[in-house]
């Protein structure tokens, strides 16, 4: 967690990301969880895209999850 800013330190294959693009992820990652959210079949309603957009909701709630935890 970056004291200042109250983001999270993310690091991606090596490079640690900024404060700006550590928040870019967060709301993206929570961007996509309300678009799916309001719409189940934003991906297509087929099996396929409702298997996508589940998939999408759990590793973004994932990823959201860590990005907000105070370790």
């Amino acid at each position: 967690m970056n004291e200042r800013s109250g983001e999270a330190r993310v690091e991606i294959n090596g490079a640690r990301l900024n404060t700006a693009q550590s928040m870019a992820l967060r709301v993206a990652c929570a961007r996509l969880l309300d678009d799916i959210g309001c719409d189940p079949d934003v991906l297509g309603s087929d099996e396929h895209g409702r298997h996508m957009a589940d998939t999408y909701r759990t590793s973004a709630r994932e990823i959201l999850a860590m990005i907000t935890s105070r370790v």
